[in-house]
């Protein structure tokens, strides 16, 4: 059965090697749908979402995995868009592993983009790919990164921008991103308060 993690706003508590630590990704949907903007470099198929112009990558982590080995068909829904349709920006993404009590993320998967280029007001971007088989440990967790293929040019109007919306409550809304994994086991977390 497949697993549907959604990109949440608030922080995991778990440190990146740079930056100010990773955003949840979970099972459960955010609260509000929030946004992030980017300049995406000209020509290219890997610039980052940053919370301000050149600032951090945004990334998402999953909770703590169980032992596993996964495979098959991978979705991803990207609420975003483009602020000129000359920006020509489509949506990308790249999958680490992040070892348990590490801080060197291993590319697992992309980037891999989708076909349809954003429009000028945000909508969902849905594309499928194939995950090669990938084995984790117990306590390994998966890294998020959401890319933005495209242009970035200067026009009379002033930069090109692109944004991305997610955290959001509602399906099939604003801000509903999230990736699809074949399935994926989590540990239990321990929620007796002590």
């Amino acid at each position: 059965m497949a697993t549907r993690v959604y990109l949440r706003e608030f922080y995991s508590g778990v440190d990146a090697a740079t930056g100010d630590g990773y955003k949840l990704a979970r099972t459960t949907r955010g609260s509000l749908s929030t946004s992030i903007v980017i300049n995406p470099t000209n020509g290219s198929n890997n610039s980052v979402w940053t919370l301000t112009e050149g600032g951090s990558v945004t990334a998402w982590i999953t909770e703590a995995l169980e032992p596993q080995t996964i495979s098959g068909t991978t979705t991803f829904n990207f609420w975003a868009s483009e602020s000129q349709a000359q920006l020509n920006a489509y949506a990308s993404v790249e999958l680490f592993k992040l070892p348990r009590g590490s801080t060197t993320e291993t590319s697992i998967f992309g980037p891999v983009r989708d076909d349809v280029e954003m429009g000028t007001t945000s909508s969902a971007l849905n594309w499928s790919d194939t995950l090669a088989s990938v084995s984790f440990n117990k306590g390994d967790r998966i890294v998020i990164k959401a890319l933005c293929a495209g242009g970035g040019t200067v026009s009379n109007n002033g930069p090109r921008t692109a944004t991305l919306y997610y955290g959001g409550s509602t399906a099939d809304a604003e801000g509903d991103s999230w990736i699809e994994f074949p399935d994926l086991v989590f540990q239990q977390r321990n929620i007796s308060g002590t």
